[in-house]
């Protein structure tokens, strides 16, 4: 849903995305147990697509050596592969231990008896117990069907591949030409270091990627004006179009 882009653009490491999907589909008529696990399995299925494709971009760069060495780039790559990786271990923990989520929960829960803010523990508690369980049976559904987590990992693997060519499409409107599988290597180590700066469409952490490794294909001014279109398709699209179709259905209700 094109509103998700917005709440994904407009919170740090696009975190209010999820919150609000959970939202729309439990208006749509799921459990808070059903759409929370629905919403996390897609989200691991994104993020295994972005390690798979960082790990081959790794892969490639160390054979091929298509970047010169640099340290700090290589360290923000290798920091953003291990952060991304550590996500994907925790929403795999988060999606099969009941044991893990209870702790979680209940500890939550009794901290916030102890400030004052939850009155009722007891009744928290139960209900907490309830929706564990709920989580946890439609994990294990969801997850069941292998053949359909490997398409839903195929389709993101295919949505991101598209999204990382967009650059080749800006350069060869410009008349500039780079192997469409250099781009892909290069995107996917410029989302590597994005996907960890904690602001608003990683903004600062993207452009300083984007301009540091295309520059090895790219020296012109004509860079600058690729990476001013790049964001605009990428990230404020996604704010102006899901903000007004967030307020168009705001009036149309």
């Amino acid at each position: 849903m094109i509103t998700t882009q917005f709440f994904h653009a407009i919170t740090p490491f696009a975190a209010g995305g999820q919150p609000w999907q959970i939202y729309k589909l439990k208006k749509d008529g799921l459990t808070l147990a059903e759409s929370t696990n629905v919403v996390i399995q897609d989200f691991i299925a994104y993020q295994i697509a972005l390690v798979f494709l960082g790990l081959c971009a790794i892969t490639s760069n160390y054979i091929f050596h298509i970047f010169p060495s640099d340290s700090l780039l290589k360290k923000l790559v290798t920091i953003g592969f291990i952060i991304n990786t550590v996500v994907v271990i925790v929403l795999f923990i988060v999606s099969f231990s009941k044991k893990w989520n209870k702790k979680i929960i209940d500890g939550g829960i009794n901290l916030l008896h102890k400030l004052k803010i939850v009155k009722n523990k007891e009744e928290k508690l139960k209900k907490s117990e309830k929706f564990i369980h709920n989580f946890h049976t439609s994990a294990l559904i969801l997850f069941k069907d292998k053949f359909n987590m490997i398409r839903i990992i195929a389709l993101n693997f295919i949505a991101l591949i598209g999204q990382y060519l967009i650059p080749f499409v800006l350069m060869m409107g410009l008349g500039i030409y780079v192997n469409p599988l250099i781009v892909i290597i290069t995107s996917a180590y410029v989302m590597l270091i994005g996907s960890m700066v904690p602001i608003p469409g990683g903004t600062g952490g993207l452009e300083f990627s984007f301009l540091a490794f295309f520059k090895n294909f790219i020296t012109d001014p004509k860079l600058s004006i690729i990476m001013i279109v790049w964001r605009l398709v990428t990230y404020y699209f996604g704010i102006i179009v899901g903000g007004l179709t967030l307020n168009f259905n705001k009036e149309a209700k």
